[in-house]
């Protein structure tokens, strides 16, 4: 199966987009919930492939580590 994957970060134009596929076997038997978690698990799995960031505590924060 075949499907348009999308990932925005609110800016305008600023859009990624690829089309995945998912081997048939990796999908036969599955149905409704089951079938769009494993489209949803797919499109996770490529938009981590355009996200990179991170956190860390500000020094001297009333709540840092």
């Amino acid at each position: 199966m075949k499907f348009n994957a999308t990932l925005s970060i609110g800016l305008s134009g600023c859009v990624q987009s690829d089309v995945i596929e998912i081997d048939d076997d990796d999908l036969a038997g599955l149905v409704g919930d089951d079938l769009e978690t494993a489209i949803h698990e797919a499109w996770q799995e490529w938009a981590w492939n355009y996200i990179d960031g991170g956190a860390t505590p500000i020094e001297g924060s009333k709540d840092s580590l």
